[in-house]
């Protein structure tokens, strides 16, 4: 792929983020990247208010894509745009795929099948022990393990994926850019990862992870994989969006029954009375 086209994802990805903007309409019109980033005002104003419209144009007019460039150089960082073969096929068809991806580490093979697990940080010892367990499990079968790196359920998971013999392949999916992943303090586990794994994100280097970051970046666990298994949960929580979200996008979920009196066990009977396989 040309550097030019390149750029233009990258210079697209910094605008939708950095304007909390989603350009999935224009896309289904049939305009290019390239195009879109040409719009004029007027133009911008046939999807959004006048006033983000305004913020769009500050925001172009603000884009620093070299310096994003040099942050991704010095980090070995990969850019997938999402045309680029290596691109995870799965998620090329869910609703609005992320156009770029962010990866740090080894890519999977275009064959490799990938299920993705996934409960509550707040999880219990029995909630770690059977995930850890079928992080092991899949990697063993040459499955690759998706998650989200948080502590609990996430980072169990990961943690079965690294122990297994021979080391499974895991991807873990993060809510902010990477360079977050980079910093000493937290390289320790996910150096372990990386061995023979990666970490994925959708956001600009350095943007930080906030609270609307977190189902965006759902969408992309679940649209990776071909299943879903849901370990513990609460009724209302980010955990089960992701099942929701494995549902609505036609995929396998499958959900870990627990003791009938525990809040973690409601969103994974739940789901099991919703359809789930047990």
């Amino acid at each position: 792929m040309k550097v030019e086209r390149v750029a233009d994802y990258l210079e697209l990805n910094l605008l939708e983020h950095h304007s909390g903007i989603v350009l999935n309409l224009p896309f289904e019109e049939g305009y290019d990247l390239s195009e879109i980033l040409q719009f004029p005002k007027s133009k911008w104003e046939e999807y959004f208010s006048p006033k983000k419209a305004s913020k769009i144009c500050s925001v172009l007019r603000e884009i620093e894509v070299g310096r994003e460039l040099d942050r991704l150089l010095k980090s070995k960082v990969i850019l997938l745009p999402i045309e680029d073969p290596d691109y995870p096929s799965l998620l090329r068809e869910i609703y609005n795929p992320p156009r770029l991806l962010y990866v740090l580490g080894k890519l999977p093979h275009r064959e490799m099948l990938h299920v993705a697990v996934v409960g509550s940080r707040e999880a219990t010892l029995s909630g770690k022990c059977v995930a850890e367990e079928i992080g092991r499990f899949l990697a063993q079968q040459g499955v690759s393990v998706v998650s989200g790196l948080a502590r609990g359920i996430d980072r169990a998971a990961h943690k079965g994926v690294i122990e297994s013999s021979p080391q499974g392949y895991a991807i873990a999916v993060v809510a902010s850019g990477l360079e977050e992943y980079l910093k000493p303090k937290l390289w320790s586990f996910h150096e372990k990862i990386l061995e023979n794994g990666a970490i994925f994100s959708e956001f600009p280097m350095s943007f930080p992870a906030t609270k609307r970051n977190f189902p965006i970046r759902n969408r992309i666990i679940t649209g990776i994989a071909m299943a879903t298994v849901l370990v513990e949960g609460k009724l209302r929580s980010g955990s089960m969006i992701s099942a929701r979200l494995a549902m609505e996008q036609g995929r396998e979920l499958f959900a870990v029954p627990g003791p009938m009196f525990s809040e973690h066990s409601q969103g994974p009977h739940a789901m099991i009375r919703s359809g789930a396989n047990l």
